[in-house]
């Protein structure tokens, strides 16, 4: 059986953007159709700290228990001490899961597909261009008072995404210069 010819076919099952966190195009036989994916990894360097983190307190944990908790006289010391470890690394660990790793991608049709991915969770969602209340580069301050910039799109609903972080303005502005020539 030969499969119908109508652009819908052909944007369903041979429409495949490219996975570089650049501009991505894709292609289908009806032409050029400009696709932005925009993608913010922040998270995945709080997910491996929280996992070095974990295997430090693993190893110490283990250490304590096969030298039999060290001395006689310390067996509360230690055991306090790995406790209280074990509740920071559980603490850091949860947090950790709750950042979300975001990719943003202009869908064909208008509007955007907001994908947010946690170590133990997936959404997905999408967002129509009406439902975009403002797209701007937020400007804040890190912990030792150098300015900060952050491309975020909020939401008429109150939610955000935030595109890109940066000390560098210029690259949180060039973001939002590529978000909003693909939205048109």
């Amino acid at each position: 059986m030969i499969a119908s010819a109508s652009p819908g076919f052909y944007q369903k099952h041979f429409r495949q953007p490219l996975a570089d966190s650049g501009p991505a195009r894709s292609w289908t036989p009806l032409g050029r159709v400009k696709s932005v994916i925009l993608r913010n990894r922040v998270a995945y360097a709080l997910w491996g700290f929280a996992l070095i983190v974990l295997v430090f307190v693993v190893l110490m944990t283990s250490l304590a228990i096969r030298d039999d908790f060290g001395d006689p006289d310390s067996r509360v010391l230690v055991t306090g001490v790995l406790v209280l470890f074990w509740f920071a690394t559980i603490g850091l660990l949860t947090f950790a899961a709750s950042q979300p790793v975001t990719e943003v991608r202009t869908a064909v049709g208008g509007g955007l597909d907001v994908n947010r991915r946690c170590p133990l969770r997936r959404e997905s969602r999408h967002v129509a261009v009406a439902d975009i209340a403002e797209v701007y580069v937020k400007e804040g301050y890190d912990d030792e008072g150098d300015a900060y910039f952050t491309t975020r799109v909020t939401l008429k609903d109150g939610t955000f995404v935030d595109l890109a972080h940066s000390h560098d303005r210029t690259r949180c502005d060039d973001v939002l210069r590529r978000f909003k020539s693909a939205l048109g």
